[in-house]
């Protein structure tokens, strides 16, 4: 029988995977809202405010790669779409989005066949998605992102803004 034995076990070099990176462990890069761009891996810090569309290619997905899209800005400019696609044949990994209609939070689910995320908020501030959310998109397969939100809005009010998954 394998038995793991702890006090071999060297925890010191150990570093989060997934969705729980730590941001700051990751290259920076901070860009301007554009109609396109093509996302490096590591953060990208984004103005991005709704007051006009922009359109995110994702790198190849492969095994360890992160692409983080930091939100700088609140996004209550307008409401034209942000949206992250896949490259190539690429596909989004299954999941949840937490995403809201009718002023109540609800649950998008990520099909496996699926290669776009979409963000519509609404020209208010009481978007769920905002200045300092984070889209979190991982690969642990290669050619599957798998993507986490974090630290969307908290506050009661913060019930607008739609995500939604598609082909």
């Amino acid at each position: 029988m394998n038995e793991l034995i702890l006090s071999k076990l060297d925890v010191r070099n150990l570093t989060a995977h997934g969705k729980d990176i730590e941001v700051g462990s990751l290259a920076q890069a901070t860009t301007a809202t554009a109609t396109t761009l093509v996302y490096p891996t590591g953060v990208t810090l984004s103005n991005y405010t709704g007051a006009a569309a922009q359109a995110v290619t994702l790198p190849a997905a492969a095994v360890g790669a992160h692409v983080v899209h930091l939100q700088q800005v609140d996004t209550t400019g307008g409401t034209a779409v942000l949206s992250f696609d896949c490259a190539g044949d690429d596909l989004m990994g299954q999941g949840t989005l937490y995403s809201t209609a009718s002023s109540k939070v609800t649950l998008v689910n990520i099909d496996t066949a699926h290669t776009k995320i979409t963000f519509t908020p609404a020209n208010a501030v009481t978007n769920n998605f905002t200045t300092g959310s984070e889209l979190v998109f991982y690969c642990e397969v290669a050619g599957v992102w798998t993507v986490a939100q974090r630290k969307l809005a908290q506050a009661a009010a913060a019930v607008t803004g739609v995500f939604a998954s598609a082909v």
